[in-house]
């Protein structure tokens, strides 16, 4: 793995909201299905 950070990491993700539980939790991302 490896880490982007400073101007290489914001133009990647812009200003994109990072997922935490309040907005979208992790176990409902999750798809046990594989579908």
């Amino acid at each position: 793995w490896s880490v982007a950070t400073g101007t290489v990491a914001t133009e990647w993700w812009g200003d994109a909201v990072s997922l935490t539980d309040d907005y979208a939790p992790v176990d409902q991302l999750m798809d046990p299905y594989g579908t």
